[in-house]
């Protein structure tokens, strides 16, 4: 008697999590492309409802169509406790039924406006698969102008934090930020991450890289991971959460892992240009927060600095979009 066996693509072993806050279509598109790919459930976080933010994320999914089978849940906070509680509450939400650890084996994060190719989340996870030493994954992440984002970096050093502060805006090239972004220098390539101009090059023949962290914007991680760290740290609000979270994969011994066969494709700041002035504000606390919390030995001593550098930067970045907004 012949025995047919079902054949479970590694994409069904993912939970998908996306953490709205009114980005309307951009939200639609960003679910429809993680049904392509098969996960096996999609949990959407509304943290706009509480808010009065429009469109919430009801107005734009209709849960009562689900053609693909693909079980989707919208959560409403009571509150907005941003991205990283978020997702937390996600995780917990699924864990109360009992069925997470049974159900699923890795954790999926995903922007609103991003989508996914159908290939993507699989090339990820087969990389899980394969490397028990790696933690997380992120793809390539593109712009809608083709441009490679940035989304494999390194936890920057207090001078080149420092650079990156100050001339990231103005000047584009700075040694600071390319070191920070691992685009350049002898020192990086012997870190075994990124090789010189790898990132204009999504075809170079090292299709892995192991830098300090990847990008949360799409990012696969191992649940029992994530669940063993604690999450994600709700202190940040919005932006370094994802930063903090590899910083404490890599201090169990884990590795971040950018894998360039994968691609998505960032519409980038949607959620965030009604609020721009606010997200500036959380951008800037979250830096001193994480530097705060990470920071050792004579590092520690340059926390003031940070704080007036972070505050100035802060203040005049706030000055410069209330006067374009007018």
């Amino acid at each position: 008697m012949l025995t047919l066996k079902r054949i479970t693509l590694s994409s069904e072993l993912v939970l998908g999590v996306i953490v709205d806050y009114g980005a309307g279509n951009f939200l639609k598109e960003a679910v429809s492309s993680l049904e392509a790919c098969r996960v096996a459930k999609i949990i959407v976080v509304d943290n706009g409802f509480s808010e009065g933010v429009k469109p919430s994320s009801e107005d734009v999914l209709d849960l009562k169509d689900q053609k693909t089978g693909i079980p989707i849940e919208i959560l409403t906070p009571e509150s907005n406790r941003g991205l990283g509680a978020g997702v937390n509450l996600a995780v917990m939400s699924e864990r109360s039924f009992g069925t997470l650890d049974q159900r699923y084996k890795y954790l999926l994060i995903c922007n609103p406006d991003v989508q996914a190719s159908e290939s993507s989340v699989n090339k990820l996870v087969e990389i899980l698969e394969s490397d028990k030493a790696v933690g997380v994954v992120g793809p390539v992440i593109r712009e809608v102008d083709g441009q490679i984002y940035p989304s494999a970096r390194s936890f920057p050093s207090v001078f080149d934090a420092a650079g990156h502060a100050i001339f990231g805006r103005i000047w584009e090239n700075n040694p600071f930020t390319r070191r920070y972004h691992l685009i350049t220098t002898e020192k990086i390539n012997r870190k075994g991450t990124l090789t010189e101009n790898s990132e204009e090059k999504p075809n170079h023949k090292a299709q892995l890289a192991y830098p300090d962290w990847v990008s949360g914007a799409f990012m696969i991680l191992r649940l029992d991971v994530f669940l063993e760290v604690g999450g994600f740290d709700e202190r940040f609000f919005l932006y370094l959460e994802d930063v903090d979270l590899c910083y404490k994969l890599k201090e169990l011994g884990y590795k971040s892992c950018y894998v360039r066969g994968s691609e998505v494709v960032h519409a980038g700041g949607s959620t965030t240009k009604n609020v721009e002035i606010k997200s500036i504000i959380a951008h800037h606390v979250s830096a001193f927060r994480f530097e705060k919390k990470h920071s050792r030995g004579a590092r520690r001593l340059l926390l003031g600095f940070s704080f007036l550098l972070l505050g100035a930067r802060c203040l005049v970045l706030v000055t410069f979009s209330k006067i374009k907004s007018r």
